[in-house]
This record gives C-alpha cells, sequence and structure tokens, in this order.
C-alpha cells in the first residue's frame, strides 16, 4: 500500500490572538453584566476560547472596579469632616460597613424600673405616661438647642 502524503495544508481554525481593543471590550461588557455567550460573540470567539484568553478580565473586573469605587468612596469619607458636601459619601461607606442608623427611646418606670401594668385601664395610663415623658423630653431638647 501506498504510503499517505501529508498535507501542507493546516487544518481547523487559526490560532486566537487577543487584541488589546478585544479585551478593553471584554473588560466593558463584564462591568455591564453581558452574559458570556454574548460577550464570545461579539469578540468573535467561542465560549471556551473566550474564558482561555480573557480569564482575567473576566473573573477580576467587577472586583477591581468595586475596589476603585471603595476607595473614591474612602477618601470622599475621609473629606467629610472638612467639606459638608462628601458627608453623604461617609454615611454611605460607614453603611456599607455594618453602621446602621437607629434611633429608639427607652420608656422605663419611676427610678428605672419596669413598667407595671394592672389592670385593664392600663394601658390608657400607660398612654398618657408616654405622653408626657415624650413631651417632656421634647420639652428639654428644645430648650438646649436653644440655649446652644
Amino acid at each position: 500500500m501506498a504510503a499517505k502524503k501529508k498535507s501542507s495544508k493546516k487544518r481547523g481554525n487559526p490560532p486566537f490572538k487577543a487584541t488589546a481593543t478585544q479585551r478593553v471590550q471584554v473588560k466593558a461588557l463584564r462591568l455591564a453584566n453581558v452574559p458570556s455567550d454574548l460577550i464570545a460573540d461579539i469578540v468573535g470567539c467561542s465560549r471556551a476560547t473566550l474564558y482561555r484568553y480573557f480569564k482575567s478580565e473576566i473573573e477580576h473586573t467587577a472586583a477591581l472596579n468595586t475596589a476603585r469605587v471603595a476607595t473614591v468612596m474612602y477618601s470622599a469619607a475621609l473629606k467629610a469632616a472638612n467639606d459638608p458636601k462628601y458627608q453623604t459619601s461617609a454615611i454611605f461607606w460607614l453603611k456599607a460597613h455594618g453602621w446602621k442608623e437607629t434611633s429608639g427611646l427607652e420608656v422605663s418606670g419611676p427610678s428605672g424600673e419596669p413598667i407595671t401594668i394592672e389592670n385593664a385601664g392600663a394601658k390608657d395610663l400607660l398612654r398618657e405616661k408616654l405622653k408626657t415623658r415624650v413631651e417632656r423630653q421634647a420639652t428639654e431638647i428644645i430648650e438646649a438647642a436653644e440655649s446652644d
């Protein structure tokens, strides 16, 4: 049998070469939460090729940009003490890191004792005591603010 001749032509697709423009495209599309299949179509490759050649852009772009935004927000939060227009940034930064805005009114009986409810009319008595206490505290706060 005669030996087969090797063809000088290469088979299959030419090797993929990622360009700088494609890298920028992948980063931008990834930031916009475009699905990987669609990014691959836009770049002109398969999904497997996309992950092989653009793994870093796909996996790290969102984290890097979140870190950039966090850095800007942190810088703005530090400026809040000197410039009121940055106070919103400071509030955002603190809330994003577990701080919460809380306000509450603690109500207790005489000398800090627990409130005791003795009869069915106690709800009305409690409402009256609470109303009196809130009015007294509001008056104290207003007087303190006026004296400053």
